[in-house]
């Protein structure tokens, strides 16, 4: 075949691969886990919209139960709302998850119920996230395919052309997976990939071939119909030439041993890494290697942060390579081959060298922390590199893995670094040992080294953001500022962050952390552009409920407070009067000591449920001169008991249980929110007051 025929036929291939790769899907857009959870909590929001409704007209639907009452107004237009809500959100969840909808999965229907529609979005919730995985998997595998295309060497000067062209279209599909990833989802992306596949087959059997004499005695080769059939299509992609100078050997990856191609880069092992490493003798004697081949005969002992992260792209590809469906090292399996042994013994290695350069740039912020995990993630990544330093020793290797050397060269450096540092003290000497049988154990612990950690840095970084969102948030109020929608949504951020790292509402620092800031909370929980979330709701509720039990346990005093202006300011607005507080929870040596410092002739205290209701509200607060309304801090506020004063002309003030329950705070609320209406109907001038609508005290 001519040399012509040789350098077309690639050609060839490419424009038509870059002319597929533009061609755009027609089968619609799977929808994304972004979209789901945006539909899922809408869903959410609207249930409880629709649970509000049904709290906020229980009375009414009594009424409408047992006395045939016809239902207000107000309900059925909230109603009518709600069910309009519903409608469209039915409707937008039909047609932009269309292409979901198959035999295994359907978009629910104005007729299901709400908790149909969470019931069904949680599942395409699950179902969108395993595509996902699916879809970053396949991109992965694509990466290391093509960045091993391009590392291709070859001795044979009249293929350097096609080599080139090879490498070039290589950067640009790489270049495109990186700006768009779901490329990978196109239908002709597998197709294109395979002719690069089965090219790296080939040279990876060539190599095989050479080293199974005696480099490498359990190097796997293709079998007689895996070579022929990649022989076949590297022939039609790239030509006939290039693929018999695949299989003579004339290609290869530039790697040292181990079939075929390094896979891309992996995470970067941070700039954290140090890049010295420990004297030549020290290296001459730690060493177990000899030979001109073996490291003490280098001359260059630097080992830099770039090093490690393409060793470990490098691990990760060998690993790939020898055992191509192991998805899972730490499974327990009857499969000791070999083969599978020293891929997972690859796998630890390289997720070692990931996990140590995260946990280093993120002690270089804070050195103090994380002295510990330090210290047990440094003896695990020794035990990776002394095990894949055993098994090439066990299997006959005259070579050390280049891996390997660098990651002990980087530890030997660590280990002598400051005596207050963490320390290695196993796995480094050439005496020491580790069965590579044991390699899936190892897995095993890095992987929980791993999810505990990251748990923990997670739920610490969180709790951080938290703390300068809430800090940022006080200084305002101290400036005077009144908070905005977006300080608003900040704090709800952050608290549903700090939530979802496993901080439970009910966290004593976190308690303490937003307690200064409830009561900026404006009346009735009402935020205006903002719905706070059910996690920041619930975290207020646990506060409100903290709040009473401390006033429970206060014990009870017989002594008379401490009178301050406040108080006699009170005192004398109220003196001989009949009082009710509404909402809290009742407590008699509360009450007692509130009537006697406020000089009343009775005080009620009438408890309500959750939704701030109190049965006959209209005969229990027929005589009373002032109501004090208890609110949670995001309460519905007692709009009833609001609308019964305002229309008895009866004062009303407004206390959060966040506030407290002592007779300074009370007395504080009374004058600052009634004291001038108080005024004018004790002189008996008749003064229309309307009611405030915020908190002053």
């Amino acid at each position: 075949m001519g040399q012509a025929t040789v350098m077309n036929q690639p050609e060839r291939f490419f424009s038509t691969r870059e002319a597929n790769m533009t061609t755009p899907q027609t089968s619609g857009t799977f929808p994304s886990v972004q979209l789901v959870k945006a539909l899922l909590a809408e869903t959410k929001r609207l249930r409880l919209d629709w649970a509000g409704l049904g709290s906020d007209f229980a009375a009414a639907f009594a009424a409408f139960r047992e006395d045939g009452a016809a239902l207000p107004k107000a309900f059925l237009d909230q109603y009518a709302e709600l069910k309009r809500r519903k409608d469209e959100l039915a409707v937008r969840i039909k047609a932009e998850c269309r292409a979901a909808e198959s035999s295994e999965w359907m978009a629910p229907s104005v007729d299901h119920s709400l908790k149909e529609f969470e019931t069904r979005l949680e599942e395409l919730r699950a179902i969108c996230r395993a595509i996902e995985k699916q879809i970053a998997e396949k991109r992965r595998q694509a990466s290391t395919i093509l960045t091993s295309v391009t590392q291709l060497t070859t001795t044979d000067a009249t293929l350097m052309s096609v080599i080139a062209d090879l490498q070039q279209h290589a950067d640009q599909w790489l270049t495109r997976l990186s700006a768009e990833p779901d490329c990978v989802n196109e239908t002709d992306h597998d197709q294109q990939l395979n002719p690069f596949q089965c090219l790296l087959r080939l040279v990876g059997d060539a190599m095989a071939r050479q080293q199974s004499a005696s480099q490498n005695p359990t190097a796997r080769m293709l079998s007689w119909d895996e070579c022929d059939a990649d022989l076949k299509v590297v022939t039609e992609a790239f030509g006939h030439r290039t693929a018999i100078e695949a299989l003579r050997g004339l290609l290869s990856t530039g790697s040292d041993g181990d079939q075929t191609t390094p896979r891309s880069p992996g995470p970067s092992a941070g700039a954290s890494l140090s890049s010295t490493t420990p004297d030549r003798q020290q290296v001459a004697s730690l060493t177990g290697w000899a030979g001109p081949q073996g490291f003490a005969a280098e001359t260059e002992f630097a080992v830099s942060s770039q090093q490690l992260a393409e060793a470990s792209g490098r691990l990760r590809g060998r690993a790939w390579n020898l055992c191509p469906d192991l998805s899972a090292p730490f499974a327990a399996s009857s499969d000791q081959s070999p083969d599978r042994l020293r891929a997972i013994g690859y796998l630890n290695l390289s997720q070692a060298i990931d996990l140590t350069g995260s946990l280093i740039a993120v002690r270089s912020q804070h050195p103090q922390l994380y002295q510990q995990e330090m210290q047990t993630l440094l003896g695990l990544f020794a035990e990776a590199q002394c095990a894949v330093r055993t098994e090439r020793e066990q299997s006959g290797s005259d070579s050390p893995l280049k891996e390997q050397q660098l990651v002990w060269r980087w530890l030997c450096h660590y280990a002598d670094q400051s005596d207050d540092g963490p320390t290695i003290e196993r796995y480094l000497s050439s005496t020491d040992t580790a069965d590579p049988a044991n390699n899936a154990d190892l897995a095993r612990r890095l992987r929980n080294f791993e999810q505990v950690w990251k748990a923990a840095w997670r739920k610490d970084t969180s709790r951080a953001a938290l703390e300068q969102a809430v800090a940022d948030f006080r200084s305002g109020m101290l400036s005077g500022l009144t908070p905005s929608a977006a300080d608003w949504q900040r704090i709800d951020r952050c608290v549903v962050e700090t939530l979802r790292c496993g901080i439970r509402p009910q966290d004593e620092r976190l308690r303490e952390l937003l307690l200064p800031i409830a009561d900026a909370v404006p009346d009735g929980g009402i935020i205006p552009d903002v719905e706070l979330s059910a996690g920041l709701r619930r975290v207020f509720s646990f506060i409100d409920e903290w709040v009473t039990r401390q006033a429970l346990k206060q014990p009870y005093v017989r002594e008379a407070v401490e009178e301050t202006p406040v108080i006699k300011e009170a005192r004398r607005l109220l003196a001989g009067q009949k009082v009710a507080i509404v909402g809290g929870t009742p407590i008699a040596h509360i009450r007692e000591r509130l009537r006697q410092s406020l000089g009343l002739r009775k005080l009620k205290w009438l408890a309500a449920n959750r939704s701030d209701c109190i049965r006959h509200p209209e005969a229990r607060l027929r005589d009373v001169s002032l109501v004090i309304l208890i609110t949670g801090i995001v309460g519905s506020g007692h709009n009833d008991i609001r609308e019964l004063c305002s229309g008895r002309d009866i004062p009303w003030v407004r206390a959060k249980i966040c506030h407290g329950y002592n007779v300074d705070t009370i007395a504080a609320v009374i004058v600052g929110q009634a004291g001038r209406r108080l005024q004018t109907r004790d002189s008996g001038v008749s003064v229309s007051v309307r009611p405030p609508s915020v908190d002053v005290a």
